[in-house]
């Protein structure tokens, strides 16, 4: 057994650790930088051609698939969702998680709060407190990070309050994009 060969074999090892975890830093920043304007462009362009789209269409804009990323765009639910749809729409929630979690152990989730508003939160609050029920109760310990994007002022305020209902392992992966 050579003690130095060893030694450097682990400083390698590091380094080559050290480049990756900087590498996969890089690219979620760029992830995060690309989806903060991919939220709001398909949005407007949404909004320009509303009468284009067709009920399965804004269902996949509300929630999709980006590898092992749940992006979930609220402007498009805002325009779509009430009480007569949300068995749908909580349907391709869950049907994209489980196509996630088929390739993936665990799930990065992207939450654009783009055009929500506190009479929004009010109006949805039992949906989506019920998604966030779902997501403890069906996906324990598969979230990896969720980020929440563009997230309004008075979120600060709201997310102090539900942040109790949610254990301190769930809260570190908690990350605000502004």
């Amino acid at each position: 057994m050579n003690i130095c060969s060893d030694s450097i074999k682990t400083k390698n090892e590091q380094t080559e650790y050290n480049e990756q975890t900087e590498q996969t830093e890089q690219t979620e920043q760029e992830f995060i930088k690309k989806n903060n304007v991919l939220f709001i462009t398909n949005y407007d362009s949404f909004k320009q051609h509303r009468h284009l789209y067709t009920n399965e269409q804004i269902i996949n804009n509300i929630c999709y698939i980006d590898e092992n990323n749940l992006i979930i765009q609220y402007a498009f639910f805002k325009k779509f969702g009430n009480k007569t749809n949300y068995d749908i729409i909580t349907h391709h929630i869950v049907n994209n998680i489980n196509n996630i979690l088929i390739q993936y152990e665990l799930i990065n989730v992207h939450f654009s709060l783009y055009k929500m508003d506190l009479f929004d939160l009010e109006k949805h609050y039992d949906f989506l407190m019920c998604i966030c029920k779902l997501m403890q109760s069906a996906y324990p310990d598969k979230l990896n990070k969720f980020n929440i994007y563009q997230p309004p002022f008075i979120y600060s305020k709201i997310y102090s309050i539900i942040s109790t209902f949610i254990d301190k392992s769930t809260r570190s992966k908690i990350k605000m994009v502004e």
